[in-house]
């Protein structure tokens, strides 16, 4: 059970990290993309949607190199502990930025990512209480 709702909450909390550079994204708040971004990437793992936000980020405020070298570290990364490669949404991205092209600020299809974006009634909704567990050290009845 405690597995179950510890993923439920990873899973909501990468939607709403993701909608939420969406949204930073969309209004060209790139200095608080690459704050949020980075402090995703610092809780671990290989948050995806974080990595191209960054890339999308460094490219609109002037520093390809940058965006190419966060690609670059994602990929071999993501190869050397994961076997696997970026997918192809970042792969289009590196691509479209490679070639010296910024993103525009209205999030493009590159930088999303194929999940439903939450409504801003979604963001702000209280997440439904945990079901209540009686603890005791007794045996059950």
């Amino acid at each position: 059970m405690v597995f179950l709702e510890r993923d439920r909450l990873i899973a909501l909390f990468e939607a709403k990290m993701t909608r939420l550079l969406e949204i930073l994204q969309a209004e060209g708040r790139w200095a608080e993309v690459l704050d949020w971004g980075n402090r995703w990437i610092a809780l671990g793992g290989w948050p995806e949607p974080a990595y191209r936000a960054l890339m999308s980020a460094y490219a609109n405020t002037g520093d390809l190199s940058k965006a190419v070298t966060t690609y670059e570290r994602y990929a071999q990364a993501l190869q050397k502990d994961l076997g696997m490669k970026p997918s192809e949404q970042t792969q289009a991205l590196f691509k479209h930025l490679k070639k010296g092209w910024k993103v525009d600020t209205q999030v493009p299809a590159l930088a999303r990512i194929d999940q439903p974006a939450l409504s801003s009634v979604e963001l702000t909704m209280p997440t439904p209480p945990l079901p209540k567990v009686h603890r005791s050290n007794l045996p059950r009845r």
